[in-house]
């Protein structure tokens, strides 16, 4: 079961950056510094 809920956490962790990094991309892309 540990197994299970690291790769959980570890893949909503790599879920957020990825939203964090799109939401920095569309900021830069739109003039937002």
């Amino acid at each position: 079961m540990n197994n299970i809920i690291i790769a959980t956490l570890i893949g909503l962790s790599i879920v957020g950056t990825g939203a964090i990094s799109a939401n920095a991309g569309s900021f830069s892309v739109h003039g937002y510094s």
